[in-house]
C-alpha cells in the first residue's frame, strides 16, 4: 500500500500468521519497549532457529543421519518421508546434495520457523 499510494498502515494483533502473510516490516514491542523493528527476512536471519529439509523418497529407507549440519531426523510415511532438521551454518542445497548422494528422491521442500517461534525467541532473550 505504502508503494504505491504513500500510505502506511500498522496492523496490531496476536494473530502472528497474519503477520507473515501482511506484513513486510515487523515491530515487536513488549512492555512498551521496542525489541525489534525490522524487515520480515532480516528478522528470520538473526533469530530464526534451525530449518527442517523435508524429503520423499522414492523406497523407503532408514534414517538419514550422519549428514553435515543435520541435527535431528524425523522418519515419516514407513521411511518415504524423513525430516532432516539442521543447523542455519548448513545451506538447503548442500543438504539436498548430500541426500541426493545417498537415495533417490521424489520431491523435497524446505520448512522455515514460524514466526511464533522467532516471536518465541525474542521474548526469551
Amino acid at each position: 500500500m505504502n508503494a504505491r499510494g504513500d500510505v502506511t498502515l500498522l496492523l496490531t494483533t496476536h494473530d502472528l500468521p497474519d503477520v507473515e502473510r501482511l506484513c513486510p516490516r515487523v515491530i515487536v514491542i513488549d512492555h512498551g519497549r521496542v525489541l525489534v523493528d525490522d524487515d520480515l527476512a532480516t528478522l528470520r536471519r538473526q533469530f530464526a532457529g534451525n530449518r527442517a529439509l523435508v524429503v520423499e523418497l522414492t523406497e523407503p529407507a532408514p534414517p538419514l543421519s550422519g549428514l553435515p549440519g543435520v541435527v535431528d531426523v524425523t522418519v515419516e510415511a514407513d521411511g518415504l518421508r524423513q525430516r532432516l532438521e539442521f543447523t542455519t551454518g548448513t545451506t538447503a542445497a548442500e543438504l539436498i546434495a548430500a541426500v541426493a548422494r545417498r537415495v533417490a528422491l521424489r520431491d523435497v521442500s524446505v520448512d522455515e520457523p514460524s514466526i511464533e517461534d522467532l516471536v518465541r525467541t525474542l521474548y526469551a532473550r
